[in-house]
């Protein structure tokens, strides 16, 4: 398995919000972080990143963190999704993409 760039990490992140608040009705820090399968300490950076990109909301209920994605992280995750979908039309899925880490 080929190491994921953080356009990966964070569409994962996303996507894993999104699908935990579809199943759950509400996404938790470490619920996402478990799908995501990236230590804590790594993911709560990406979190922050993505909380000052505002690509994601982190909002204090009832003694714990919840995330939400912003309109902004909704157009993050469908470009996402349309990248990988390109990639994948031409057998490029297992292509990394560029890391600028």
């Amino acid at each position: 398995m080929s190491k994921r760039s953080k356009f990966e990490l964070y569409g994962d992140i996303l996507e894993a919000i999104r699908e935990d608040i579809s199943k759950n009705g509400s996404a938790r820090l470490t619920r996402v972080q478990v799908r995501v399968n990236v230590p804590f300490d790594r993911f709560k950076s990406y979190v922050d990143s993505l909380s000052r990109s505002r690509l994601i909301e982190i909002i204090q209920i009832d003694g714990h963190e919840e995330l939400r994605l912003t309109p902004k992280g909704f157009e993050y995750l469908a470009e996402y999704e349309h990248v990988n979908d390109f990639l994948s039309a031409f057998g490029l899925q297992d292509v990394p993409l560029k890391t600028n880490q």
